[in-house]
């Protein structure tokens, strides 16, 4: 059933049984960081007393100050903590917007994406949020939005928790062949620029 047209005011309902949501390829964590040398923490153990290089020790004799080393278990923990850093795909909002007393909370399709995710959507679709996630031209005026479909499924799935972290582009192709596989209508130009967009955030080292 297409929902184009959105009705301002109304929460989105899937087409796709959320039960029957798979994300293939999404949340997958950006490489970790490398040492310059290309090696990880390797072998065994060692403690943080390895020995100095030779430029250390003569810095040191020189009464020039002494050069910290790491050991592979302080190493390894760094890298892993830049790895599991958060990043722009992981500021999705985890609960609904606060209502007036006694009114029921409303949002739009694009309430629950991250901001990556609305940023991705923007430049794949033209149109752009509000703070509560109805889609707008870019004068801030809220429109009927022909790629509710798109938003809302990714929406869903972030709300839901089957999307966590980066999109990737296996799942942007994944996306539109589950919906176009439901009779949805959706314009391939929408994920040929998704796709772009990706590439180019992969080329300039953005997580």
């Amino acid at each position: 059933m297409s929902i184009q047209g959105y009705a301002q005011g109304s929460v989105y309902k899937p087409s796709i049984p959320f039960a029957a949501i798979r994300a293939p390829g999404a949340g997958v964590p950006s490489s970790a960081m490398r040492p310059a040398d290309g090696g990880g923490p390797t072998g065994g153990e060692q403690d943080g007393s390895a020995a100095m290089t030779d430029g250390a020790r003569s810095r040191q004799s020189a009464g020039g100050p002494s050069v910290p080393t790491l050991s592979p278990r302080t190493l390894g923990g760094l890298l892993k903590q830049q790895e599991s850093r958060p990043t722009s795909w992981d500021d999705s909002p985890s609960s609904p917007p606060p209502a007036p007393p006694g009114e029921a909370p409303v949002w739009g399709v694009g309430y629950y994406l991250s901001s990556a995710d609305k940023e991705m959507l923007t430049k794949a679709t033209g149109y752009r949020f509000d703070k509560l996630g109805m889609p707008c031209d870019e004068n801030g005026n809220r429109v009927e939005c022909a790629a509710n479909n798109v938003i809302g499924q990714i929406g869903l799935e972030r709300e839901g928790g089957a999307l966590k972290g980066a999109i990737t582009p296996d799942y942007m192709q994944n996306l539109f062949n589950r919906l176009s596989a439901q009779g949805e209508q959706v314009d391939r130009r929408w994920l040929a620029r998704s796709l772009d967009y990706l590439d180019s955030r992969a080329a300039t080292g953005q997580a």
